[in-house]
């Protein structure tokens, strides 16, 4: 018999795909494969167990069953996977801001030099809804603008704000004293009423100003200096505050109730050119240098970590620890006095950096983010100051050699370079999973004057649910969107590894026979009132009743009904004069009329001919 030790070894061996029928093989599997072992097969696949976990929305956290959705849901990026290609015609020729809303399968494109913006159906690629900046639907350059999944905002160089909440468009009843430099709307809101919808502008005065669609609620700060950004947290489902950065590079944190000074980034003295705020972390980058500030301290100079781009140092005491997902991640780093909570730290980079992402998916926390430079690209986890991994050229050669745009979930990196050639990577492993051929410059770019082969990719996502393989990406006035198309491997680990109700679904094919029924009788119901109308028509175009009197006409209708049948038989009251008999037996007529059938009506005819 084989010690327990040798069998946890062969178990670390086996492929992902038989590990969950090794208790069939042998009953001991069950005693020695415990969440210990399915840990470390978890770091042997992907390399690491500082994870934010996949499986925690449907079911209880383990690495068991971790390791098992990751590398189903992987194979379906795989390269026989079938793929569907949607390309976005948005005819904008520069899309400067675009809008990925994944559960509606939507794209909205915004050009913000001709104050013009197009809804698109991913699914179809058709265009569903225009929407302009000005009332006058004519095209005028707005200053800066910006979008979620249900709205849409953009300031002016008057100083006026604009507001679309889809399908409805408005003006807000504010305005700056100066051009509008930067404005921020929530992202992440209730599609079926605007409780939560925020907008947040800045102007180059200085002023701020925060409104509540809803409440239309407004309130107004001033600050030291132009306001140069304006940031919220993407994974708060409902925002409470947003964090503004202004021109002397002075952080702020503003609500409807305060305004809260957080630190001032005065480490360099390059601008800072983009980033985002998740989980109470701005995460900004300069371009050389990338900021982490942890949005819920009050900094100073003694609380700033400084390191270099990569450096993964600061997580050494961490290796061999079990990364709990529930518990709250703290900046850490090594120094002499041991593990300390950083504040505030900076990453020197020794190349430019290009582009920045983040995993927007609500439902988990602390989740990735990744910083790529030209030729590499960084892993880091929110709130962790050293990096999980670098990903380089040398290692991966399907890497593009000019990297412009990144986008990243849970599951997967995308890495993007000229006309939108992208590669999908494992985030965890690092490994290639399969090129994701745009064919914008083929379909929509060519036409242009200009080369084509100098077009970087502008626009870059991908869909937060893990589940769903879907991306879009843009490259100048183009959007494509990326479906890959198979089983539903959600479905299929639900049934798989689900403890409960294993029962197939059962077909019912009793109830579409009884709908097919129902549709056949209704069909002959609608054959059988037209063949009586048509009749009907016909008896009273033989005898011209049109052409008759009013006292003809009674009387040819009081006839018509003491012929109708027993079930539709015109009874009137003895009692009555001949007047109104006549007039009653008429209105029941008209309302039984084409009730005749042929017998019916050649006795009526004959009764006709007679008198």
């Amino acid at each position: 018999m084989l010690p327990n030790e040798v069998l946890a070894q062969v178990f670390l061996q086996l492929p992902v795909e038989d590990l969950d029928r090794v208790s069939i093989v042998c009953r001991r599997w069950n005693s020695i494969v415990n969440e210990s072992i399915w840990c470390q097969k978890f770091v042997s696949r992907f390399s690491t167990n500082q994870i934010t976990p996949i499986s925690s929305k449907a079911y209880n956290y383990s690495w068991r069953r971790e390791l098992l959705l990751r590398h189903s849901l992987l194979q379906s990026w795989k390269k026989n996977s079938k793929s569907i290609d949607i390309t976005l015609n948005s005819q904008l020729f520069d899309v400067t801001h675009t809008v990925s809303d994944f559960n509606l399968n939507r794209v909205i494109c915004f050009n913000a030099h001709k104050g013009k913006g197009i809804i698109f159906d991913m699914r179809k690629g058709s265009e569903i809804q225009k929407f302009y900046a000005s009332s006058s639907r004519q095209s005028m350059p707005v200053s800066c603008a910006d979008g979620s999944r249900f709205a849409f905002a953009y300031g002016n160089y008057d100083g006026t704000v604009g507001f679309n909440l889809f399908p409805r468009i408005s003006e807000l009843s504010y305005q700056h004293s100066a051009a509008v430099t930067a404005i921020y709307i929530a992202k992440n809101v209730a599609h079926t009423v605007s409780t939560g919808i925020w907008i947040a502008t800045g102007s180059t005065d200085g002023s701020l100003m925060l409104t509540n669609m809803h409440s239309k609620r407004t309130k107004t700060y001033s600050l030291d200096a132009p306001v140069e950004r304006i940031f919220g947290d993407l994974r708060a489902k409902s925002l409470h505050s947003v964090t503004v950065l202004c021109r002397n590079k002075q952080l702020y944190e503003v609500s409807f109730d305060s305004l809260r000074l957080i630190c001032s980034l005065n480490e360099s003295n390059d601008s800072i050119i983009d980033g985002f705020v998740a989980d109470n972390y701005a995460i900004l980058y300069s371009e050389m240098h990338l900021y982490s500030v942890n949005l819920q301290y009050s900094h100073s100079d003694d609380s700033v970590y400084h390191a270099k781009l990569g450096d993964s140092s600061s997580t050494s005491d961490y290796d061999n620890l079990i990364m709990n997902p529930y518990i709250k991640y703290p900046h850490v780093s090594s120094g002499g006095g041991g593990i300390k909570t950083e504040e505030y730290c900076v990453f020197k980079s020794e190349t430019p950096i290009r582009s920045i992402s983040c995993d927007k998916n609500l439902d988990s926390k602390y989740g990735y983010y990744a910083v790529a430079t030209a030729q590499d690209v960084f892993i880091y986890k929110i709130g962790l100051t050293g990096c999980l991994h670098k990903l380089t050229k040398e290692d991966i050669p399907e890497i593009p050699s000019d990297i412009c745009k990144i986008a990243l979930n849970a599951l997967t990196l995308l890495i993007s370079g000229f006309n939108g050639k992208t590669l999908a990577l494992d985030l965890l492993a690092g490994v290639a999973l399969r090129r994701v051929n745009s064919r914008i410059s083929k379909s929509v770019l060519d036409f242009r004057a200009y080369n084509t082969n100098s077009l970087p990719t502008t626009y870059l996502e991908v869909n937060p649910e893990c589940q769903d393989v879907q991306c879009v990406i843009g490259v100048k006035g183009a959007v494509q969107c990326f479906t890959l198309k198979g089983r539903d491997v959600s479905k299929d680990i639900q049934v798989k590894y689900s403890t409960r109700d294993k029962r197939k679904p059962v077909l019912r094919r009793a109830s579409r026979d009884s709908i097919t029924r129902d549709i056949n009788e209704l069909r002959a119901i609608q054959i059988d009132d037209d063949d009586a109308f048509q009749r009907s028509e016909a008896i009273r175009e033989e005898f011209h009743v049109a052409d008759l009197d009013e006292d003809e006409q009674l009387r040819l209708a009081l006839m018509m009904s003491e012929s109708a049948p027993a079930s539709h038989s015109v009874t009137v009251d003895q009692d009555l004069d001949e007047d109104t008999q006549l007039q009653l037996a008429l209105a029941m007529s008209q309302q039984d009329e084409g009730i005749l059938n042929e017998d019916e009506m050649i006795a009526l005819a004959t009764r006709l001919s007679l008198s």
